[in-house]
């Protein structure tokens, strides 16, 4: 996966990257840790204006919100190495704030 990361990377062009490896650090495996990562390096798309979500709600909407912003000048790919590793929450089956489809110009390469 690190490989993939660096050839997009690499690529050159307007593609924006969000790399996450789950298991890294026992701190990765929190989804609000992510969603906050998350909402971080995609600031790019906003110049970095708003405030930043403390909430995990918050984060999940933030999270969606930034998953419309990609267009086809600045695409967006995302990388979740150990996805299976993000610590769910109780009663809650899987990662509901992953949607089940992506917006257009953004891909994601999910591995468990």
């Amino acid at each position: 996966m690190a490989q993939a990361v660096a050839r997009v990377r690499s690529a050159g062009g307007q593609t924006q990257v969000v790399a996450r490896f789950i298991g890294a650090t026992s701190a990765s495996t929190d989804p609000v840790i992510f969603l906050r990562a998350f909402a971080g390096r995609s600031r790019s798309y906003t110049a970095g204006v708003g405030q930043d979500p403390v909430a995990r709600d918050e984060l999940e909407l933030e999270f969606r919100r930034l998953l419309a912003l990609p267009n086809q000048d600045r695409p967006l790919v995302i990388f979740i190495d150990a996805v299976d590793q993000l610590s769910l929450l109780p009663g809650v089956p899987g990662q509901p704030w992953i949607p089940a489809r992506l917006p257009g110009f953004v891909a994601s390469c999910c591995r468990r």
